[in-house]
């Protein structure tokens, strides 16, 4: 089993598709798979209608495939997961498609989002990404309430550090910062401090690894041992707790070698058991998510 934190699928940026296989995720014995819809104000006019129609383009593709079940409440996800499906959970990535309403909002949980992240890299009626600066901003703050009351994925990622320290000050339950990795080891300004990962993790929360290459190492070029090096950081710090995957997975054009699609997840998960051994790569590979998604 395997619980992935992010992927593009839903809604794929030009440069890059099929990094996900829902016949490789479905061959593993199932898992739970966060699929991100990304719409930016700076490239549609519409970013409400672009989700809308994404999301439900999404749904309607997978409605009849026995593989894959949408989740609506996250208390399922693992139930779901068990039966051998892959648990679908919607996200949209970036809240530009709120279009600086609530109701928006609310429309999204009506379509079946369960999880969302405030900003993409720019700034927003909510916040502001790692691209620019600013705070957390009042609109924000009720989306953040809107997320937390109804049962849904707070993530942080892509927000500046700024933003995710008023998040963090105000979330009231567990946060993630879904596909980021130690700015100790690449100073990529996308990924969390190790105060950030203690702080994520005082919440009840974690991190999902990314696994692209120029957040790994900061090159286009990277491998498995690169991917070890980020988990290894964030394993010492929390006893192995709080750590995850957050693969990226079509939406990075540099994956790393040996693990550039979701067919190597199984190689992931026997490298981690020979290097930690079998509980912490269990925990690694789903149990850590599995244990936020329940707390939500």
């Amino acid at each position: 089993m395997f619980v992935d934190l992010h992927c593009d699928t839903m809604f794929p940026p030009p440069y890059v598709s099929g990094q996900f296989s829902l016949d490789a995720a479905h061959k593993m014995g199932g898992g739970v798979q966060v699929f991100a819809c990304c719409t930016k104000m700076t490239d549609t006019t519409t970013p409400f209608e672009t989700a809308k129609n994404a999301i439900t383009r999404f749904k309607n593709a997978v409605a009849e495939d026995n593989r894959i079940e949408i989740v609506y409440n996250l208390s399922d996800a693992e139930k779901i997961a068990l039966s051998g499906k892959v648990a679908g959970v919607l996200h949209l990535e970036g809240c530009d498609s709120l279009e600086g309403n609530l109701e928006n909002m609310e429309f999204f949980y009506e379509l079946g989002v369960r999880s969302a992240s405030l900003t993409w890299n720019g700034e927003n009626e909510l916040a502001s990404g790692c691209g620019c600066s600013g705070g957390l901003k009042p609109f924000g703050k009720e989306v953040l309430s809107f997320l937390e009351n109804n049962h849904m994925i707070v993530d942080t990622a892509h927000l500046n550090d700024e933003s995710f320290w008023d998040v963090l000050k105000a979330a009231k339950g567990p946060v993630i910062a879904s596909h980021s990795c130690a700015r100790a080891i690449c100073g990529n300004k996308r990924n969390i401090t190790e105060d950030m990962f203690r702080a994520l993790s005082l919440t009840g929360g974690g991190v999902g690894i990314n696994f692209y290459t120029l957040f790994l190492n900061g090159t286009k070029k990277a491998d498995l041992s690169d991917v070890l090096r980020h988990m290894d950081y964030f394993i010492n710090l929390s006893a192995g707790k709080g750590v995850g995957i957050g693969s990226d997975f079509d939406g990075i054009e540099y994956a790393p070698d040996g693990l550039s699609g979701t067919e190597d997840l199984i190689n992931l998960a026997a490298v981690l058991e020979k290097e930690y051994g079998k509980t912490q790569s269990e925990m690694i590979m789903h149990k850590n998510m599995l244990d936020i998604i329940n707390k939500i």
